[in-house]
């Protein structure tokens, strides 16, 4: 391939209007569970009463970061968020057989992108499209040697002709590490793609598109979180991810009004359980939403306070089992919470629940429990396609808990 057009494959690849071709859908079967036993209609009210034992905690301040996701090549380990709809094609071990293909990463879809018809490729960029290409490469795959410098590796990958060329190269730190962002030109326009290391003798390239897209707030955010070292920390980013493009419904962003992306009529947006201005004056709520924080955030260990000593949780059209209270939190871990933290949804919005085939949720454990609360959950399961509700009352001791659980693999009848 002569050098021009080796460079023009890569820029099409990273900058230009071109779309990815093709998805792949990565499924996750979901974890087997034994059938539980018979549920039984009452509770005990054995929590830990904690305003004794220790200062109650205040609720953990939600950021923005509850919008984003975590994402991991399972081929090489690389480590990074991207907000919580963004789609992320990235090969399996088994699809991929040099096991460093590249991949595409995108705040929309594919069937998304085939809707807008023809011309989709400019279409989706000027609704609001984003995307970023991201590559593995060798010093080697440029015949250079192997301390060869990551400008060397730039000039290497766009091999300036009469036709594209390199602006100008500029330091970057990603991860403490030292990269390069490489600003090009070529008869199509203009262009960037950021050179960093990885471990051993690989680079990541990293190319956002369409042009102009390397400035945008969530592409740096994502840059910015790459985890370029095996022991690295991943940090989540804290600013609230733009909308996605004009068109792309999605459930896991706030509702912010006009400026929101339109949701399909069938489905309306969820309203946001509210607690960044709850106090402990509202004990129910500062309740719900220590709760909630613990599970967006997985630091779980806390969820042992205000939950009941057994706790009951049921399956969705099936029974349920009560259990310790380590117990059932061990299970709400390993079973029921997504991987990816941060994606679930909560409400107590009673337009935004399920239908329940016609059944009162406060019916779910019997007449005569008497719950104080219900929220609704989406983003469940270890795919994010199931849905919980979340069951709260007050205790005989007079303070609020959190007694049970409904869940449902794959939603319930919404």
């Amino acid at each position: 391939m002569k050098p021009k057009y080796q460079l023009l494959f890569v820029l099409l690849t990273l900058v230009l209007v071109t779309l990815a071709c093709g998805q792949i859908d990565i499924g996750i079967e979901d974890q087997s569970q034994n059938q539980p036993d018979e549920v039984d209609d009452q509770l005990n009210d054995n929590a830990i009463d904690t305003r004794t034992e220790q200062p109650k905690p205040s609720p953990t301040p939600v950021l923005d970061s509850q919008y984003w996701r975590k994402v991991e090549d399972p081929r090489t380990g690389l480590r990074f968020a991207v907000p919580c709809f963004w789609v992320a094609n990235i090969p399996t071990l088994q699809q991929d057989i040099t096991q460093l293909g590249s991949f595409s990463v995108a705040n929309f879809s594919e069937e998304f992108a085939l809707s807008l018809g023809p011309k989709r490729a400019e279409a989706v960029w000027e609704i609001g499209g984003l995307k970023f290409d991201l590559g593995y490469h060798k010093m080697s795959d440029f015949g250079l040697d192997s301390n060869a410098s990551i400008d060397q590796l730039a000039y290497a990958i766009v091999n300036p002709d009469q036709e594209h060329g390199i602006d100008a190269l500029t330091q970057v730190i990603v991860d403490g590490k030292t990269g390069v962002q490489v600003d090009t030109w070529s008869t199509y326009g203009k262009g960037r793609f950021y050179l960093l290391p990885f471990t051993g003798d690989l680079y990541i390239l990293f190319g956002p598109g369409p042009e102009g897209a390397g400035n945008h707030p969530d592409i740096q955010a994502i840059l910015n979180s790459l985890v370029l070292s095996p022991d690295g920390i991943l940090d989540m980013p804290t600013i609230q991810p733009s909308d996605p493009p004009q068109g792309f419904a999605t459930s896991c962003m706030p509702v912010t009004g006009s400026t929101s992306a339109p949701t399909t009529e069938s489905e309306p947006p969820i309203t946001l359980l509210e607690c960044n201005t709850v106090t402990e004056d509202d004990a129910l709520l500062w309740t719900v939403c220590n709760v909630r924080d613990s599970f967006l955030s997985r630091n779980t260990q806390p969820l042992l306070g205000p939950m009941t000593d057994p706790f009951m949780i049921a399956y969705w059209q099936s029974e349920g089992t009560t259990r310790s209270r380590e117990e059932a939190l061990n299970e709400i871990i390993q079973v029921h919470l997504a991987e990816t933290p941060g994606g679930e949804t909560f409400t107590t919005d009673r337009s935004q629940f399920p239908p329940l085939f016609g059944q009162p949720p406060e019916n779910m454990f019997g007449p005569d429990d008497k719950p104080a609360a219900i929220v609704y959950s989406e983003g469940w399961g270890t795919d994010g396609q199931g849905a919980a509700l979340l069951y709260f009352k007050e205790s005989s001791v007079g303070r609020y808990v959190f007694y049970a659980m409904v869940i449902a693999q794959e939603h319930f009848d919404k």
